[in-house]
């Protein structure tokens, strides 16, 4: 009997490369308190907006209900009940301090804002809200890389007890 799990679209370790090469621009511009978009990594960018925006169709399910929620492929509406999960599980964990529903939708919205004015704008200083939007969203990434590791050190172990067997 197999006890792996899927890789599919509810996995964190899914987003775990494109989180590491978006905190490494992050760290960067937060070091030179300067954003470069010509310097972005675009394609971890993108990849992390999808995870959000998922995760946020997820919330936008869970709190109002699922017909309310128009989505036209169901892939997408199970990507984004599996990505809520994983994201709600890093945002605890980032953020212990917050734990209201609404702490956890306006984080979604404001880092998915953050996101798209850094591929958005020209190069400029950063701003100390922005900065903090910055230190937050890394935070975050971090926790989603720690989750995608344990998956994938379960994963390897469960591979290991099937070949015992």
């Amino acid at each position: 009997m197999s006890h792996t799990s899927s890789q599919g679209i509810c996995t964190a370790s899914k987003w775990s490369a494109s989180a590491q090469k978006l905190i490494e621009y992050i760290q960067t511009i937060i070091s030179a308190k300067r954003i470069s978009p010509q310097d972005i990594p675009h394609g971890a960018c993108e990849s992390i907006t999808r995870f959000l925006s998922f995760a946020l169709i997820g919330l936008e399910r869970d709190r109002y209900g699922m017909s309310t929620v128009i989505v036209r492929d169901p892939f997408y509406a199970m990507s984004g009940i599996s990505n809520q999960q994983i994201a709600l599980n890093a945002f605890m964990r980032a953020f212990p301090d917050m734990k209201r529903v609404d702490d956890f939708e306006s984080f979604l919205r404001n880092a998915l804002a953050f996101l798209k004015r850094l591929e958005e704008e020209v190069s400029r200083e950063l701003t100390e809200s922005e900065q903090k939007r910055a230190d937050q969203v890394a935070a975050f990434l971090v926790c989603i890389i720690q989750d995608g590791l344990e998956e994938d050190h379960r994963r390897m172990c469960m591979r290991m007890d099937e070949d015992d067997d």
